[in-house]
């Protein structure tokens, strides 16, 4: 009897990963052909109250880094403030499988972000990666790097179709938009602005995704999020975005939960960190760090074509002199 409990127990676990896997195969399939994907539950209950309280609390105490015209207030600084809780999203075992299977070991986390919309909100029509067909043009490079992004957004709050939605421009996962509007290709708060108004007019996908669902999706599709009313008392809509990318020398991915994405780990045992350009340079974050980390830290230093990494020793301490490490990346 004790064997055949054995037996059925295995067969059911066989049946759930095969399960599994097929519904896999079939999200990938559909991400691939529309560019986005909407996948339910991604967070559970406990998850999702443990960040709208840290995200309100930081806003009730203005502890944001960008509140625009549009709506949204975005906060940066979150892989220093809730480490643990950043790690978790970086490899969910939600998004992994489709990460993986799209980038590969070449998938390098960019940044994380989280928003709150506090009032009235309708987001500008954008792509998070403006230049994904003009990579070669604009790189000014001897053998430049084409690369692909994605972004994976994991909700909060309930977006029901009467109070809120992220949507697509469809049709535009394989092609550019029309040549004319290429100098529009830049945030803008203007309504009329060629591109917006270009948008407007097309075919769109909406999606309503509820809280604990993440949308996964590639990063020059043409989006807009929006939020229409008043929200229920302490249900200030709220989402959290990574954004991946492709990086040539993270050829060593880890895909498994609670894992730092956000590191990679050469062979010469080397740390790289993205964190916000305002707490790069702060001694308290290098003292932060060192309780997070081990060993090397590298700390980045932005511009728009390229990365370069200061190291510093130790975490907590500033070397005479640092060393510098450059590595090609898609995105501008």
């Amino acid at each position: 009897m004790e064997g055949k409990g054995r037996d059925a127990r295995c067969n059911r676990r066989v049946k759930a990963i095969m399960t599994n896997q097929s519904t896999i195969e079939q999200n990938l399939a559909q991400l691939k052909r529309d560019g986005f994907l909407l996948i339910r539950q991604a967070l559970d209950l406990e998850t999702v109250g443990r960040w709208k309280t840290v995200l309100y609390d930081l806003y009730a105490r203005e502890q944001y880094e960008i509140k625009n015209g549009v709506g949204n207030v975005a906060f940066e600084k979150l892989l220093l403030l809730q480490p643990e809780l950043a790690k978790s999203l970086m490899m969910h075992p939600s998004t992994a499988p489709y990460l993986k299977a799209i980038m590969g070991r070449q998938c390098q986390l960019r940044s994380l972000r989280a928003h709150v919309n506090p009032g009235a909100y309708k987001q500008e029509w954008h792509m998070d990666f403006y230049d994904y067909y003009y990579q070669a043009e604009k790189a000014a490079a001897e053998q430049p790097l084409i690369g692909m992004c994605m972004n994976a957004t994991f909700y909060l709050t309930d977006n029901t179709p009467d109070h809120g939605r992220l949507t697509f421009v469809k049709g535009y996962l394989d092609k550019p938009v029309p040549d004319e509007l290429r100098p529009n290709l830049r945030y803008t708060e203007d309504r009329n602005d060629p591109f917006q108004r270009w948008c407007d007019e097309q075919a769109h996908e909406d999606m309503h995704p509820m809280a604990g669902d993440v949308v996964i999706f590639y990063s020059h599709v043409p989006h807009q999020g929006a939020k229409f009313g008043i929200d229920p008392e302490g249900q200030m809509r709220a989402n959290i975005v990574l954004h991946y990318q492709q990086n040539p020398m993270f050829r060593d991915r880890q895909y498994r939960p609670n894992t730092y994405w956000h590191f990679a780990r050469p062979q010469f045992r080397q740390w790289h960190l993205q964190i916000p350009h305002n707490a790069r340079a702060k001694l308290s974050a290098f003292q932060h760090l060192s309780k997070i980390l081990p060993g090397w830290v590298s700390l980045p230093k932005w511009n728009f074509h390229q990365q370069s990494h200061q190291t510093f020793r130790r975490a907590g301490s500033v070397p005479e002199s640092s060393e510098h490490f450059y590595w090609p990346s898609p995105m501008r």
